[in-house]
């Protein structure tokens, strides 16, 4: 109990980040690799998956988005807000339940 205080702490996220950045080689990623924000990320991955599998016209589902989009309000963007608003509430929630770990 006398080297409480000496001991380490961190949350499930930051300990996994430091095992992933040991192990790295292991893992098969870059020993530096850094994690990045979803918000910056998600504009650019959401328009390039409704290019690629939403919109492509072997998708069956293609003909139903595009009735939805000018039904709705004919913008993506506004879309892409709303799944971004979506998703920023899963992933605080999911944040929210974090707990302090002591290695």
């Amino acid at each position: 109990m006398l080297d409480f205080d000496s001991v380490p702490g961190y949350t499930i996220h930051g300990f996994c980040k430091r095992i992933l950045q040991e192990f790295a080689f292991e893992n098969r990623q870059l020993f530096d690799q850094q994690l990045t924000d979803n918000n910056l990320l998600f504009p650019d991955v959401f328009r390039r998956y409704l290019r690629k599998e939403l919109l492509s016209k072997y998708n069956p589902v293609s003909r139903l988005f595009s009735l939805y989009v000018k039904q709705s309000d004919g913008y993506l963007h506004n879309l892409e807000i709303r799944l971004g608003t979506f998703l920023q509430k899963e992933e605080s929630s999911f944040q929210g339940s974090r707990h302090l770990m002591f290695f």
